[in-house]
């Protein structure tokens, strides 16, 4: 049983003279610097989508894609109700 638990420990000659606590630690280091580069990834990918929705909003803007109320109608109907309340106190 000695022999069968030697050979599953020496996994890599060069790391032999190295404590357990250093390549524990190396495997940690290692580990974090992946899961950063992950998060990096998706937070460029995020950051991308975002610059395509800021540089595309005047050219969507201009060809009337979505054609809701935009600003500008909205306070004209913000003015149009504005003055019918006033005229309304007026003639009261």
């Amino acid at each position: 049983m000695q022999l069968l638990t030697s050979g599953l420990d020496a996994v890599h000659p060069a790391a032999s003279h190295i404590p357990l606590g250093g390549l524990y630690q190396e495997a940690m280091r290692q580990a974090l610097l992946v899961s950063i580069k992950e998060i990096y990834g998706w937070i460029c990918i995020v950051g991308l989508i975002f610059l395509l929705m800021i540089l595309s909003y005047r050219y969507f803007n201009k060809i009337g894609v979505g054609g809701g109320s935009g600003m500008s109608q909205v306070r004209r109907i913000l003015k149009r109700d504005s003055l019918a309340t006033h005229k309304r106190q007026v003639l009261n």
